[in-house]
């Protein structure tokens, strides 16, 4: 997908279009894959307070935030046009 631009991919059952996955949404279900090991519980412990802290937050939107903790290390983004959006609301 990244390396042919792709940004979004239909899922399909039955041939009936069901849903839509996005590249954030796979790196977001990979970030918070099973826990193996006690790094892969502190990891999902520390994106979870994270998170949780985030909604408490007025300059941020937790939802369209992207946030993937791997070896301890915070990895955060969000969508590069969210600044667009907050110029044309105000």
């Amino acid at each position: 997908m990244e390396t042919r631009r792709i940004k979004r991919v239909p899922v399909v059952h039955d041939g009936k279009i069901v849903g839509i996955v996005s590249r954030a949404d796979l790196l977001q279900v990979l970030a918070s894959g099973g826990i193996k090991t006690p790094e892969d519980e502190r990891d999902r412990t520390i994106r979870i307070q994270l998170l949780a802290e985030l909604r408490e937050q007025k300059w941020t939107d937790p939802a369209e935030a992207r946030v993937v903790v791997s070896d301890g290390v915070v990895h955060f983004w969000e969508p590069s046009d969210r600044k667009r959006k907050e110029k044309r609301c105000a």
